[in-house]
């Protein structure tokens, strides 16, 4: 019975079991253990898990094995395995499972990772033979890697180096090259250079005795036959009027390639290149020039260009629209505004290709440039046509303040007391020492740059503001006192010395607020100032004493190229506070006439002994004596081109002599007829000796006007001299001659509003005009649209003095009718701290400087003589004024930057 009750009992378990089992099998996590390598296998768990994954279980069975394996070799104590990671691995290919991924199946991996991770963790399998062959092919497999690292970081790094040195020399092998190209190219373009040079000295003699063809036809034609001449005989030479001289090309390149610093301080460049260019187109009168090619910055509106062509017409040119070509380079607009018009040119080469073929239609072709760089240079070989200018090299050499000043010297011409090629500031505080040591009356010493353009770059030292000038100045009165009145005890080298001690000491720390400096936003500050002066080397001037300042003139030659000079015109000239020229007065009346032909002549002659031809401006300043009340002049700057102010005296003479040549080969000898006449006139100045030796010149050898007889060129017998000089004191229709003003650039913000048409209605209304039949009257240089602001004038008149008060009324007509700065805008310039806020501080400084212009010109007329003692500005080196002869000089050693520097002091 009681087995009987057992099976019963176990047959109703059975039943519970079963279900036990597969619950368990549901419900279970099928995770099991991994002790020391082996799995235990006879667990429930276990069991349940191999019954659930009984289909895949040899794959399951073979990573368990893996499992294993890694557990076994890295002695793993105990690790709980997921069965259902087990099994998902198992569906991969077993082949291609890391040891990572197998690792992963492992429950407690925190505990068992850093038993995986631990060095020498891992045991080597296999019998004690093969766990010793296993350990020395990993060391020989560690020292191969090592020795296979090396090597291989080793060949990269000669690899590197070999690049580097393969770089550097295929470099400086394509560098050479380069240079050597380079040098065979600029050798090409140097013997291009010299021969369009040669070509230039030919074809300008050509040219010249196609003029005098010319003239001698038209001579001819207006006197009839003569008596060993007929009629067909004048028939035939007015029929080879039209082909002598005909092929006569000049093309204008009004182009500023100056220093690019300067470039860019100038607020108005761009349209500054164009100031020039009316003048320049007046030279269509000369019936010689069969085409002329401007090129201008930017393409024109059509009524700017219309009315260049009218005022053409009215100065009696000829087919003026078809004599004229206004060339635009196309590529203008693409790069910055600061570029000169000659790259401009270069790097367009529609342009180029179009000057090209117009100067290969011409025999006689040349370019007439603004300032010269190597852009013009390359510019003319490019298209093969000569500059009638200097080479770049020569430019930039003697227009810079220590190369003029050296030119002057070796022309014999007086400049005035200071040092040149300055380069260190020691050197510059030492000149300025022993300057004003020997110089303590002069009040104002001019500091200029090397490089400079028109005063930008410029400073003034005022003595005044040093104390140990004044107590120098008491001093020498009473050492001149005790040694009864005898001066020259001043420039005792004793009495020197102690007096440059105490200058330099004040000098070297009072130097900066001494001085004021030329107004330029470029340079806002003496440490900016220093900087250039310092780079660029330069130069120290005295300026005349007020009391004896007359003011500065200008001479505008043309060097010729086979070595002739032309004196073209001088003038008075107008400059603003800070001595830069704005303006111009015509006829010139400083100074005689006469001596300021003579110095330029004499410079424009050095300028050709040196290689420099073309058109030149050389500016003097004009005073007076101090102890003797004679006039006398300093040469001070000399500008290798032709300047607005040049041109602004070729377009007054096309206003007043209409259809009349004027242009190079208008005469044979220097300067115009009426620039000859105009300076008869003025107060009899071409042979004036205003009480002065050194001033005397004669007619004849002044070349003023063209060659008549049979004299040699410039010279004229006293019949023709009689003649020419009465027939030209009156203008063309028997008026007196005639004299203009010119403000080359006036510049007003508030004309950039102004419509040209709407602008020149207004002129009528308010009577601003030019009167044809009187020859006199205003006329504008309209240099561009009027959206720049910026125009010219040239107002002619009877007189010089009659001309300035009328260029006075335009300044008011644009005051009242364009607009000036209200009270409300002076008060902002002062809260600004006087910035130049609105653009208008350009225009109100006009006023003072026409007032100056007028001072100018009374004072020339005859002041009250400064009372003898006043001022040392004497005549001559050891003169009178200048006790001790030499005494003051300064020199300085020659340095890799220093070029033969040394003061140099003559007398006016």
């Amino acid at each position: 019975g009681t087995e009987a009750e057992d099976d019963e009992v176990l047959a109703g378990n059975l039943g519970k079991i079963r279900n036990y089992l597969e619950l368990l099998d549901t419900y279970s996590l099928h995770h099991f253990l991994i002790w020391k390598g082996k799995t235990l296998d006879t667990t429930p768990e276990f069991e349940s898990y191999q019954r659930k994954y009984q289909p895949g279980w040899p794959g399951i069975r073979a990573v368990i094995d893996r499992l294993e394996q890694i557990l076994s070799r890295y002695a793993v104590p105990l690790a709980i395995v997921d069965g259902g990671a087990v099994a998902s691995l198992a569906s991969c290919a077993l082949d291609s499972l890391a040891t990572n991924d197998v690792v992963a199946c492992i429950e407690n991996i925190d505990q068992v990772r850093p038993l995986l991770a631990m060095p020498g963790q891992a045991k080597p399998e296999g019998t004690k033979r093969q766990k010793r062959r296993w350990g020395a092919v990993k060391i020989q497999a560690m020292a191969r890697m090592v020795i296979a690292k090396h090597k291989y970081l080793t060949a990269i790094r000669w690899r590197r180096a070999a690049t580097k040195i393969q770089c550097q020399a295929r470099r400086m092998a394509a560098l050479l090259i380069v240079q050597a190209k380079l040098a065979v190219q600029r050798s090409k373009d140097s013997e291009v250079w010299d021969g369009l040079a040669d070509v230039l000295k030919a074809n300008w003699a050509r040219a010249k005795a196609n003029a005098k063809s010319n003239a001698k036809v038209l001579a001819m034609s207006k006197a009839g036959p003569g008596p060993d001449l007929g009629m067909e005989g004048v028939e035939m030479d007015m029929a080879q009027l039209s082909t002598v001289g005909a092929g006569r090309l000049e093309v204008h390149l009004p182009s500023l390639s100056i220093d690019e610093e300067l470039r860019l301080g100038l607020p108005h460049y761009p349209t500054d290149q164009n100031l020039s260019i009316l003048g320049r187109l007046c030279g269509l009168v000369d019936r010689n020039i069969a085409h002329m090619v401007v090129v201008v910055p930017r393409e024109l509106p059509q009524d700017v260009s219309e009315y260049w062509i009218k005022l053409l017409e009215l100065a009696g040119v000829e087919d003026a629209a078809a004599r004229l070509t206004l060339l635009v380079p196309e590529r203008g607009g693409d790069y910055p505004t600061h570029l000169p018009l000659a790259s401009l040119l270069l790097y367009s080469p529609i342009a180029m290709r179009r000057l090209t073929h117009i100067c290969g239609r011409y025999k006689c072709a040349y370019v007439v440039p603004a300032v010269c760089g190597w852009q013009e240079k390359l510019l003319a070989v490019r298209i093969n046509t000569p500059l009638l200018a200097p080479a770049p090299a020569a430019a930039q050499l003697y227009m810079s303040h220590s190369g003029a000043k050296r030119t002057f010297d070796a022309a014999r011409v007086n400049v005035a007391i200071g040092a040149h090629d300055i380069y260190d500031q020691e050197d510059l505080i030492i000149a300025l020492t022993k300057l004003i040591a020997s110089n303590l009356d002069i009040d104002d010493w001019l500091l200029k740059t090397d490089g400079d353009f028109n005063g930008e770059c410029a400073a003034c030292l005022h003595c005044s503001k040093l104390k140990s000038v004044q107590d120098l100045r008491n001093e020498r009165a009473e050492l001149v006192h005790l040694h009864d009145g005898d001066k020259s005890i001043w420039h005792s080298p004793d009495v020197q010395l102690l007096a440059r001690a105490k200058l330099l000491k004040d000098l070297q720390d009072n130097l900066a607020t001494s001085l004021s400096l030329g107004g330029s936003d470029l340079l806002p500050d003496w440490l900016s100032f220093l900087r250039r002066f310092l780079r660029t080397g330069g130069v120290v001037e005295a300026e005349p004493p007020a009391a004896c300042l007359l003011g500065r003139a200008a001479a505008h030659l043309l060097v010729e190229p086979d070595g002739e000079v032309q004196v073209q015109s001088t003038q008075t000239l107008l400059v603003d506070d800070h001595r830069r020229c704005v303006g111009a007065l015509y006829p010139q009346t400083l100074v005689p006439d006469a001596a300021l032909r003579s110095a330029a002549e004499s410079i424009g002659n050095e300028l050709y002994n040196r290689g420099a031809i073309g058109y030149s401006t050389i500016t003097f300043v004009c005073f007076r004596d101090a102890l003797t009340g004679a006039k006398r002049v300093w040469a001070e700057e000399l500008e290798l081109f032709l300047t607005p102010s040049a041109a602004a005296h070729a377009t007054f003479l096309s206003l007043v002599m209409p259809g009349k040549p004027m242009g190079i080969f208008a005469t044979t000898g220097s300067g115009s007829a009426f620039d000859a006449a105009a300076s008869t006139s003025a107060g009899g100045m071409t042979s004036a000796t205003d009480g002065d030796s050194s001033m005397q010149t004669s007619v004849s050898n002044s070349s003023l006007g063209p060659s008549i007889g049979t004299g040699p060129p410039g010279t004229m017998t006293a019949t023709a001299a009689t003649g020419l000089t009465s027939a030209l004191t009156k203008g063309p229709g028997g008026e007196p001659a005639r004299g203009y003003a010119t403000l080359t650039r006036l510049y007003h913000p508030k004309l950039t509003t102004q419509q040209l048409g709407s602008f020149f209605k207004l002129c009528r209304l308010q009577g601003v005009s030019f009167d044809l039949r009187s020859k006199t009257g205003t006329v504008f240089n309209v240099v561009d649209s009027l959206s720049s602001g910026l125009v010219a004038v040239v107002t002619v008149a009877a007189g010089a003095e009659q001309a300035l008060a009328k260029i006075t009324k335009i300044v008011e007509f644009f005051s009242r009718h364009i607009g000036t700065r209200t009270a409300a805008g002076e008060f902002q310039k002062q809260q600004a701290g006087g910035v130049n806020f609105d653009g208008m501080d350009e225009f109100m400084g006009l006023g003072a400087t026409l007032k100056r212009g007028q001072r100018s010109m009374t004072a020339a007329r005859g002041v009250p003589m400064p009372t003898p003692g006043k001022s040392v500005v004497d005549s001559g080196a050891g003169g009178a004024g200048t006790p001790g002869g030499s005494n003051g000089g300064v020199k300085f050693k020659e340095g890799p930057r220093r070029r033969e520097a040394g003061r140099k002091r003559t007398g006016g």
